[in-house]
């Protein structure tokens, strides 16, 4: 799963302002981000982030109500775990 993210040059940001997961990596940089979270927070707080986003319409506010960070910092923490396996498994244990 980690693959396709590693191969895309895409951030999250990146897909954000696209408006989709469609075209060169971005569904696998997408993919992981999501089971990066369901991992790391459950997959009920990665549900219920986007019933948040249903309400607001505002990413941000969304993220850091449910996952209590801002969504610039797990861009950067997705932008380091992405390519190191290692990385990744310490980062959903919550390392």
């Amino acid at each position: 799963m980690q693959t396709g993210a590693r191969r895309s040059r895409l951030t999250l940001t990146q897909l954000t302002g696209a408006g989709s997961t469609k075209g060169r990596g971005g569904y696998g940089t997408a993919r992981f981000a999501a089971f990066v979270l369901a991992q790391r927070n459950g997959t009920e707080d990665l549900l219920e982030y986007f019933a948040v986003l249903g309400q607001t319409k505002d990413r941000d506010v969304a993220f850091e109500k449910v996952f209590g960070l801002s969504f610039d910092k797990f861009e950067a923490d997705f932008e380091r775990i992405r390519r190191d396996f290692t990385a990744a498994k310490e980062y959903i244990k919550g390392q």
